[in-house]
């Protein structure tokens, strides 16, 4: 198994070597692209989903869960930067799910989405260590900051 990859500049040109065997694995020329940033929605609504692809498409990888079981999976399978929950009434997207997914990826920022009737819920997803409470409707651009601040902090507590 390679041990860590280690970035080196040589004639301007950056590669990846490896530690373990003392080989060049890739040219950054060879490479495409800086892949986006990946959000995971976890929401029935389908409003919702699209207000926030729309505001994050250009910057982001936006996936779509519409239950509970699928955001379970997705959150295993694509391993997103960020999810944003949107928590509803008819427990299409519930807290025990928040509460599973919280503990399969304790560290990814979420972001719950609550409507002003649901406060008992806001306080109980405050306790689980949420990074952001959002109350609809949402505000794109408040939508906008408080996702950037999220990938701020998931490359800062992925780089320690």
């Amino acid at each position: 198994m390679p041990s860590t990859l280690v970035v080196f500049l040589q004639r301007e040109t950056p590669f990846i070597f490896s530690k373990a065997d003392g080989h060049i694995v890739a040219y950054f020329s060879e490479m495409t692209s800086v892949p986006k940033s990946r959000i995971l929605v976890a929401s029935a609504d389908k409003k919702i989903h699209q207000q926030i692809v729309e505001a994050l498409e250009e910057s982001a990888d936006v996936l779509y869960a519409d239950t509970s079981e699928e955001a379970q999976i997705k959150i295993l399978e694509e391993y997103p930067d960020v999810l944003i929950y949107d928590i509803n009434s008819r427990e299409t997207m519930s807290l025990a799910c928040l509460g599973v997914i919280r503990k399969m990826r304790p560290r990814i920022p979420a972001i719950v989405v609550v409507s002003e009737t649901q406060q008992k819920q806001a306080g109980e997803c405050l306790e689980m260590g949420i990074f952001y409470l959002l109350t609809k409707p949402i505000s794109i651009t408040e939508m906008r900051t408080i996702v950037e601040s999220a990938l701020k902090k998931q490359k800062k507590d992925f780089s320690t």
